[in-house]
């Protein structure tokens, strides 16, 4: 399969043009497709971005983005406070920047991306497998998504986190009601990332509690290097705020289906050692169950195709 002409990558990054991993793994994994790096007009790093990358390079305004979205806090305006270094005002500006380059269908891309991986092989068993051929792998996510309702938002790559448990955890699963990290997106569905902070889980309980739908596929897995641990992207905002801060915001925009708890080192959840607060999604809440058409209640108070007992 390959990608439509009007589909593009976009790589949200900051402070980071020597270290462009995703883009560099994109690369070696057979993406062949158009490729935007998001700089805001606030990095320091911006020349040096444009210098390397150069027309590959979208700058987009803080201050204006700010004003099409909530922040969900009182923290000030950009350039007050270092969680305005944060990735909620590139992925909230990426529809406008795809559109005006004639780009109908998109992925968002965080920068640290170590590898793209099958998780199963031919035969159903679980198996990690280097993907070569990325841009099958996008056209083929890209068509489920638009054989999907317009009330599916997005599609999603699986990512470590999901896979906590083992494969004993995720047997056979086709895809999950939420969506992190990756996004394949079509400006024609437009959504909103809300929340300064942990705006993708932000995003996929309340947009989802509204009756969207936004699902992760999981036969695929993106890698990616550990957060707080490299300089740039999203690390000072993690380290000053801390992570109860950061899964806080969740639990604001949603409190019906997120709670604060933790990860903890005894159930190989994090590493070094350290417990680490975090949020935690119980998504029956937030994800209303899909019921076929046929048995749909209907005005009459009868189901297509299905007669009410009397």
């Amino acid at each position: 399969m390959t990608l439509p002409e009007d589909f593009a990558a976009f790589i949200l990054t900051h402070g980071r043009p020597h270290a462009q991993q995703t883009l560099a793994t994109l690369k070696t994994r057979g993406y062949t497709g158009r490729f935007y790096l998001v700089v805001d007009d606030e990095d320091e790093t911006l020349a040096e971005y444009q210098k390397l990358y150069g027309d590959q390079v979208l700058v987009f305004s803080k201050r204006e983005t700010l004003k099409t979205f909530d922040v969900g806090d009182n923290f000030g305006g950009p350039g007050s406070h270092s969680a305005d270094r944060v990735i909620v005002f590139a992925r909230n500006v990426v529809w406008d920047l795809a559109e005006s380059l004639g780009h109908r269908y998109f992925i968002v891309l965080d920068d640290d991306y170590t590898s793209f991986r099958f998780r199963w092989n031919e035969r159903l068993t679980h198996e990690w497998i280097e993907m070569t051929d990325l841009d099958s792998v996008l056209a083929a996510m890209l068509d489920w998504f638009r054989t999907l309702p317009e009330q599916v938002v997005t599609v999603a790559m699986s990512q470590g986190g999901d896979w906590i448990g083992g494969e004993a955890g995720q047997p056979y699963i086709h895809a999950r009601r939420k969506a992190m990290n990756s996004f394949i997106c079509d400006t024609r569905r437009r959504f909103e990332f809300p929340g300064r902070l942990n705006e993708d889980v932000n995003a996929y309980t309340e947009i989802q509690r509204r009756g969207l739908a936004m699902f992760t596929v999981f036969q695929v897995q993106l890698l990616q290097q550990p957060t707080q641990k490299q300089a740039g992207g999203m690390t000072d905002a993690y380290q000053d705020g801390g992570t109860y801060v950061k899964s806080f915001y969740s639990i604001m925009r949603c409190p019906s289906a997120a709670r604060i708890s933790y990860l903890h080192p005894r159930f190989g959840r994090v590493a070094g050692g350290v417990v680490r607060i975090h949020h935690r999604v119980t998504h029956n809440h937030c994800a209303p169950r899909i019921i076929p058409e046929a048995f749909q209640k209907k005005a009459g108070g009868s189901r297509s195709g299905v007669t009410r007992p009397s």
